[in-house]
């Protein structure tokens, strides 16, 4: 094989390399991309999660909070029961 043939072979493998390599960093680019994109839609997913349980988590305390007034109140009703069921049976036997 002459020095001319051998030349060529050898630069067109390189040639061949080279779009090796770019296609290699191409595919690359383009994964990083998609990485970041779905990075970001995740971020995305993530904020409105923590937005629906920050909401949840008002409405708990809110219910919790009405749930502790009723309890109270039923506290109050029970003695006053107890008050007019008492006053009641004294009067039964003052009569």
């Amino acid at each position: 094989m002459s020095k001319r043939a051998a030349i060529s072979l050898s630069s067109g493998s390189e040639g061949g390399g080279l779009d090796d390599e770019r296609k290699k960093k191409r595919m690359k680019q383009q994964h990083l991309d998609e990485l970041i994109n779905q990075a970001a839609q995740l971020q995305k997913e993530n904020d409105e999660i923590v937005k629906r349980v920050n909401h949840t988590t008002e409405v708990f305390s809110k219910v919790d909070s009405e749930n502790n007034i009723l309890r109270a109140q039923m506290a109050e009703l029970r003695v006053i029961e107890e008050i007019s069921g008492f006053q009641s049976g004294h009067f039964l036997l003052c009569e």
